[in-house]
């Protein structure tokens, strides 16, 4: 598996504890955002996109902040540090969490729309394959879990 590269001011790396130093509590160390070629491959286009997406002035708000991807050798990703089976998909390298809870990418009210969950979700589908998997939502941790095929 390949380290995440540093985002360089377009999207920032999340979710370092003492059990899995990384960024932002361990700038130094990092060992929870290891993914496959492909992985790696998507997260800055959908970040450099989403970037650059304007559909308004001023930008659009905060960088996209990805977290938990796997471990420097892949197997047990555990969040708990108990060494207990959690977090499963995160053992190959595939999935990375996209914490949304500060992109204002709420479900709209019937018959509105949110322009820019519409528009993240439709590029999520488009680069990674797939749809997110929204987890809990409203929730402090709430983040869209995404996979990619290799």
């Amino acid at each position: 598996l390949l380290l995440l590269p540093d985002g360089q001011g377009a999207y920032v790396q999340i979710g370092g504890t003492n059990d899995h130093p990384g960024p932002p509590l361990f700038n130094n160390q990092n060992t929870n955002h290891y993914g496959t070629q492909g992985l790696i491959n998507v997260i800055p286009l959908l970040a450099g996109d989403y970037n650059a997406w304007n559909p308004l002035n001023p930008p659009i708000g905060p960088l996209l902040a990805f977290n938990d991807m796997s471990l420097p050798n892949g197997g047990l990703f555990d969040i708990s540090g108990r060494w207990r089976p959690s977090h499963n998909e995160h053992r190959v390298g595939l999935n990375v969490d996209l914490r949304v809870n500060t992109l204002g990418v709420a479900p709209p009210l019937p018959g509105q729309n949110n322009l820019r969950r519409t528009w993240v979700w439709g590029r999520i589908n488009e680069l990674f394959g797939n749809e997110p998997e929204e987890e809990d939502y409203g929730n402090r941790n709430w983040h869209w879990h995404l996979t990619v095929d290799q």
